[in-house]
Parts: C-alpha cells; sequence; structure tokens
C-alpha cells in the first residue's frame, strides 16, 4: 500500500477526492490521520481542483 519516504503523503479515493494523510505504512497496510482533522488543526483548507 506504501513504500519509505512516503508518509506525509494526501490519500485519495478512487474519484480523486482527500480522505486523509499518510502516517505509517508497509506493502501491506497503512495508517492515516483523517484529512477532515488535518485541516482543522493546520487550518487550511483543500482546493476542490487545481486551477
Amino acid at each position: 500500500m506504501s513504500a519509505g519516504g512516503d508518509s506525509g503523503s494526501l490519500v485519495m479515493t478512487l474519484d480523486n477526492v482527500a480522505v486523509g494523510l499518510l502516517f505509517a505504512g508497509s506493502p501491506q497496510a497503512m495508517i492515516a490521520n483523517q484529512i477532515e482533522n488535518v485541516r482543522a488543526l493546520l487550518r487550511v483548507e483543500v482546493a476542490e481542483q487545481i486551477l
């Protein structure tokens, strides 16, 4: 599912919706922080699309 150096990557659904920020992982499993928690704590907004 993830490899070394992937921590901090945005986790997306198949239809490109941001759902998490990768915290830890391996080829079999991964742990991600929910994107709404990350967004709220960092006080950032996630763009709906790139212009």
